[in-house]
C-alpha cells in the first residue's frame, strides 16, 4: 500500500486494518508514504490486528486524525508476528500516537515524530511511555524519535510539515524507499 491519501470523518473510521497480513524477511509487505487524515474517529489510522503479521515496513507515513478523543496513529494489538519496522512516520491523534503490545512484533522503530494531542504517550510492551528517554529505554529502539508535534500545515488537508517543523531532517535513511 504506497503513495495513497486516505481520508475519512466517521467515529469508526480506519485508514488502514490489517488482519493476517506477512511478507517474508525479504520481501516485507510494504506500508509506504501514505497519507491518513481522520476526523471525530475513536479509531487507528494503521491497525495491525489479530492474526499473524509479520515482516511488514509501516514507513514514511504522515497521519493525522482530529476531533473525538481516543484515535490513535499505529497500533499493533491483539495478534502475534514479528519483524515490522515502523521508522519515519509523522503522526498527530488525539489517543497514543504509537501502540505496541507485544513488544516483540517489532525489529526496528526509529525517526519518527509523534504526539497524541490528548495524551502524549506511547503503549509499548507492557506500559505507558510518557517521554523518551522512557520510551527508548523499554523499547531499545526509537532513539531518534522524538514525542513531539509534527507541525503540519493543515491537520485536516495538508500534512506537509511546516517551515521549522520538527520533522524536518529528521528521517533514518532507508535504501529501498527512493520516492519520499
Amino acid at each position: 500500500v504506497l503513495r495513497n491519501t486516505i481520508t475519512g470523518n466517521s467515529t469508526t473510521f480506519y485508514g488502514i486494518m490489517l488482519t493476517g497480513v506477512s511478507g517474508t524477511a525479504s520481501l516485507p509487505a510494504r506500508f509506504e508514504n501514505n497519507v491518513i487524515i481522520g476526523q471525530n474517529s475513536g479509531q487507528a489510522a494503521i491497525n495491525v490486528m489479530a492474526g499473524t503479521c509479520s515482516y511488514l515496513d509501516i514507513l514514511h507515513n504522515s497521519i493525522s486524525f482530529t476531533g473525538g478523543t481516543t484515535g490513535q496513529g499505529i497500533t499493533m494489538v491483539l495478534g502475534s508476528g514479528t519483524g515490522t519496522r515502523i521508522s519515519n512516520n509523522a503522526v498527530r491523534t488525539p489517543g497514543p500516537a504509537l501502540r505496541v503490545e507485544p513488544a516483540s512484533r517489532v525489529s526496528a522503530s526509529d525517526g519518527n515524530v509523534l504526539l497524541g494531542t490528548n495524551i502524549n504517550a506511547v503503549w509499548w510492551g507492557t506500559a505507558w511511555h510518557y517521554d523518551l528517554p522512557s520510551l527508548v529505554a523499554a523499547s531499545g529502539m526509537n532513539g531518534n524519535s522524538l514525542m513531539v508535534d509534527p507541525s503540519f500545515v493543515n491537520t485536516t488537508s495538508d500534512l506537509h510539515p511546516q517551515p521549522g517543523s520538527a520533522c524536518a531532517g529528521r528521517g533514518v535513511n532507508i535504501p529501498t524507499i527512493t520516492t519520499d
